[in-house]
């Protein structure tokens, strides 16, 4: 005969505490002496129990989730910030339920939309080219939302980026110091604001520098073989770019 699973209540009794201070423990709702958390964790243990985070997430009105929405996961970049964001949710008893948008805007606000249908605790967004109905459609639902990587013209929400116009004003400083005259920046979406960043940067280091120096940029699209052909008609040229600059690492595996 199988065996019914544990409960709260069993919890409760094996650690010697009420139901409530079980529940204060899992939910670090409410401080709990050393001892009695202590007891309640090794009863957890020994009884194999297995809390209900939904039935949690229902009673607080938020889950011990954190939803993140991403444009692909097919980059090292992107690879690399998920198991950061698992990590570092993981350690804090948090899980990470992740959706991609596929560089859609409209199938961002849809899978955004679902993820706040499992009441999470908050949001992370690498948001797509046009974020803006995403993010009005998370503040009026009240949930903390961090937007990564791809800065936007919204100043409701906390941003964590780099210094794209820093970081690329210094390779191409770098670049014509080394003697490059003829540069040539590959980009894949121009229009996202942390590309175009990039290329203000490019040209206001070529303004700047002591000598003449030619800067391009090319846009390689979403197909392999037609970046190729672009790529090709322009090192075809009778003074092709001695050095390029690629904006990812998805177009870098191109080369």
């Amino acid at each position: 005969m199988k065996r019914p699973k544990p409960t709260i209540f069993d919890v409760a009794q094996r650690a010697d505490v009420s139901v409530g201070t079980v529940s204060h423990v899992l939910n670090d709702s409410c401080k709990v002496s050393e001892g009695r958390r202590l007891r309640v964790h090794q009863a957890i243990k020994e009884l194999g129990y297995l809390p209900n985070s939904l039935a949690q997430g229902l009673r607080r009105q938020r889950s011990r989730l954190v939803g993140l929405c991403l444009p692909h996961s097919s980059s090292a970049y992107l690879a690399a910030l998920i198991d950061v964001f698992e990590e570092i949710a993981a350690n804090r008893g948090y899980e990470i339920l992740q959706v991609l948008s596929r560089n859609d805007p409209l199938t961002e606000i849809h899978r955004v939309r679902a993820l706040l249908t499992h009441r999470v605790g908050g949001l992370i967004l690498v948001p797509s080219f046009e974020p803006h109905q995403t993010c009005q459609l998370v503040a009026e639902a009240g949930v903390p939302l961090v937007i990564v990587d791809r800065p936007c013209d919204n100043a409701r929400f906390d941003q964590v980026t780099f210094d794209n116009r820093a970081v690329m004003g210094e390779a191409t400083r770098r670049l014509i110091a080394l003697g490059h005259r003829q540069l040539l920046f590959v980009v894949r979406f121009p229009s996202l604001v942390i590309t175009r960043q990039r290329i203000e940067s490019l040209l206001d280091a070529v303004h700047a520098a002591p000598r003449p120096v030619a800067a391009e940029v090319l846009e390689c699209g979403e197909d392999e073989a037609i970046f190729g052909r672009r790529l090709a008609t322009v090192m075809a040229r009778p003074e092709p770019p001695t050095a390029i600059i690629v904006s990812n690492s998805m177009i870098a595996s191109w080369m």
